[in-house]
């Protein structure tokens, strides 16, 4: 392995591959989709020509001060390059199908220099020294941004740019200066992107949205008014609903299937039945004995009997 001046690990081709293999990958470079290069006190990004397939790239827990080295990753998808000692963004080459960038845990002063990525979606930038969101005017497509634990100081240094982000539904500010100094910070970034969905940890609900606008329109009166029209509305809503599950309940009892189709037998009746059934079961059973007895030993008439009457009276 080829070593810089100060002991650092440099990137080569063969550097690469030993990682591919380690992780399960291919020695044949344009096969290998995940490239697994963290943890490794790499001191530059180079070499990569032969790996023009890679989707996700992790260069993370590295000794890495720029960002040149990637322009031959073309299908890259997701680079993971935290933990390093990047200063800036400016040697980002142009990559159409970059989708994810994680930068965080760098000394990063500017995003300047992602414009070069159209079609970002996803940049996490946390604990870096970032002072303003200057440089992320460019991705329209950016759904997600985490710049928690920086540099901001000023509201000033986020307005003019987060109201360009028309699909923003993420968003990390806590950890900057700015958060504590602007008034009502929580209810103004709300107002001001519709489509934020969760923001610093917290999702946006609706009832929070509708008050963060009325609060932006017309102050904390108006704010006070529709959260008491949310109450109402939510009460109502309650009702609605107990009202539903009530008639739902209502109709399963009248569609019920009963479970005797004719009227019920009297008492009367009953016994009646009953002394018939016994009377008949009995009348069987001595119907049989009877007729065993007899095959056994017949009955004697009366006239057989008479003659050893008379025999015992002589």
């Amino acid at each position: 392995m080829a070593t810089s001046e100060s002991d650092g690990l440099l990137m080569t081709e063969e550097v690469v591959i030993q990682q591919c293999k380690k992780h399960h990958g291919y020695s044949t470079p344009e096969l290998n989709r995940n490239i697994y290069l963290n943890h490794l006190g790499l001191m530059n990004i180079s070499s990569l020509n032969a790996f023009h397939q890679c989707r996700v790239l992790y260069l993370n827990n590295n000794a890495i001060d720029n960002l040149e080295g990637l322009h031959p990753l073309q299908n890259l998808h997701a680079l993971y390059i935290g933990n390093n000692a990047i200063r800036n963004c400016k040697s980002f080459p142009m990559l159409p199908s970059l989708r994810l960038v994680d930068i965080s845990s760098n000394f990063i002063e500017s995003l300047e220099g992602l414009s070069s990525i159209p079609n970002l979606e996803t940049l996490l930038a946390s604990r870096n020294r970032v002072r303003n969101l200057r440089g992320v005017e460019g991705n329209r497509k950016l759904m997600t941004i985490d710049v928690s634990k920086n540099a901001i100081e000023r509201e000033e240094d986020i307005v003019p740019w987060i109201l360009e982000m028309e699909g923003l539904r993420s968003c990390m500010f806590q950890g900057n200066r700015f958060v504590t100094s602007m008034q009502s910070y929580r209810k103004k970034i709300i107002a001001w992107v519709p489509s934020l969905r969760f923001m610093d940890q917290c999702p946006v609900f609706p009832e929070e949205r509708s008050c963060a606008e009325a609060y932006a329109q017309g102050g904390t009166r108006a704010e006070k008014a529709q959260r008491d029209e949310n109450r109402r509305q939510e009460e109502q809503e309650r009702r609605r609903q107990f009202e539903f599950f009530g008639s739902q309940r209502q109709e399963a009892r009248e569609s019920r299937t009963p479970r005797a189709q004719h009227a019920p037998i009297p008492p009367i009746m009953t016994i009646t039945i009953c002394s018939v059934y016994m009377c008949q079961t009995v009348w069987d059973v001595c119907k049989k004995l009877d007729t065993s007895v007899g095959s056994v030993a017949p009955c004697r008439t009366t006239a057989e009997k008479q003659p050893v009457a008379h025999a015992r009276a002589r």
